[in-house]
């Protein structure tokens, strides 16, 4: 019936729920010794099961959504996914209570009793749900996590004060709408997403960066490792924050955020995450334009510009509206960079320029 109708378990159960007690009542008349009481009281345990099994869906703020997996019409797999992710959970929220973290996750993996169509129906689930900061859907061969993006953020908002104007101006992008990873081996899979969200939800930024490495040294046979990219770039960005709150002309942390991109870009493929390729391109050639202007290296500007045009070149060669949400940011900070660039050549090839101009002109 499942298969025919998209209903989820508790409104079968309301459905059936009048049939179940008729049949108890046909049962007392024909002469069965049930008492009237009894069958009150399972109708008001029934009605309490199906309002629990309409509510888990929804009973707590921040947990992740796991929709039913394609050819799994019983919920069969789905449940015992949803359990693993759940036991990772357990293990991540002991880690968080250990020590002197005492932090709280207050949320875990819950049933959404639907299938997820495509990646449109994930994304507009998600982005109408701001209890929710995740949905994973999918089938027993890959499986996707749709996130719910944030806007991306001018340096000078991350506490860049010691920046100058122009270079406080570039954007950071800290979140993508989706990525996949295999579902086999299903445990490994499991701990990943659980570790990945965990470090997504937690405030805590020494927290988040452990989960976070440890999303990242995660090992196990899937067919694609590209997921892995999504916590470096977020890794990364921890330490380039942390950049902007040291001194002045201190790049050690600078340095720490592009080793953490140029290790994505080893796992990373630019068809299997386009929009994941391009924000991690824009955050790293911001990462090597900062550099450079701090250092006064030209050839780490120039690998910011190369970074920031390859990332426009992705958003030409493949389409999708949350990848050209990207590229918007990485056009806005490509135009910033130009007008850096006029600030930075040597005073000699600007006269030239000029004097060119006057003969064009005179």
């Amino acid at each position: 019936m499942r298969a025919l109708i998209p209903l989820d378990l508790s409104t079968i159960q309301l459905i059936f729920l009048p049939l179940v007690l008729l049949g108890l009542w046909r049962i007392r008349i024909l002469g069965a010794r049930i008492p009237g009481r009894l069958i009150l009281l399972s109708g008001i345990c029934a009605l309490g099961a199906a309002g629990f099994s309409r509510l888990q869906t929804f009973k707590a703020e921040g947990s992740l959504l796991i929709g039913l997996l394609a050819a799994d019409p019983h919920g069969v797999e789905t449940r015992l996914f949803r359990d693993e992710i759940n036991r990772s959970l357990s293990d991540v929220t002991a880690f968080m209570r250990s020590g002197a973290r005492r932090q709280r996750l207050g949320a875990t993996a819950v049933s959404y009793q639907r299938e997820i169509q495509g990646k449109s129906e994930a994304l507009a689930l998600i982005q109408s749900s701001p209890s929710f900061p995740g949905l994973v859907w999918g089938d027993r061969k890959l499986v996707n996590i749709a996130f719910k993006t944030s806007a991306p953020e001018l340096l000078d908002l991350n506490g860049a004060r010691n920046l100058p104007y122009p270079l406080s101006q570039f954007e950071l992008i800290d979140s993508v709408s989706q990525l996949w990873l295999s579902f086999e081996p299903r445990r490994d899979t499991a701990r990943f997403i659980a570790t990945l969200y965990a470090a997504l939800v937690t405030k805590d930024i020494t927290t988040k960066e452990v989960l976070l490495r440890t999303a990242i040294g995660q090992q196990s046979r899937w067919r694609s490792f590209s997921h892995r990219a999504l916590p470096l770039m977020l890794l990364g960005n921890i330490y380039l924050r942390q950049a902007l709150d040291a001194p002045y002309g201190d790049t050690s942390s600078i340095e720490c955020a592009l080793a953490s991109y140029k290790l994505a870009t080893h796992f990373l493929r630019m068809k299997e995450h386009p929009e994941l390729f391009a924000a991690l391109l824009n955050n790293m050639g911001t990462a090597l334009y900062l550099q450079g202007t701090l250092l006064n290296k030209k050839n780490l500007r120039r690998g910011g510009r190369v970074a920031f045009k390859r990332a426009r070149d992705v958003g030409k060669r493949m389409r999708g509206t949350e990848l050209q949400r990207v590229v918007a940011v990485v056009k806005r900070n490509s135009q910033l960079v130009k007008g850096l660039k006029a600030k930075h050549r040597p005073i000699g090839l600007q006269r030239k320029k000029h004097k060119k101009r006057l003969r064009v002109h005179g």
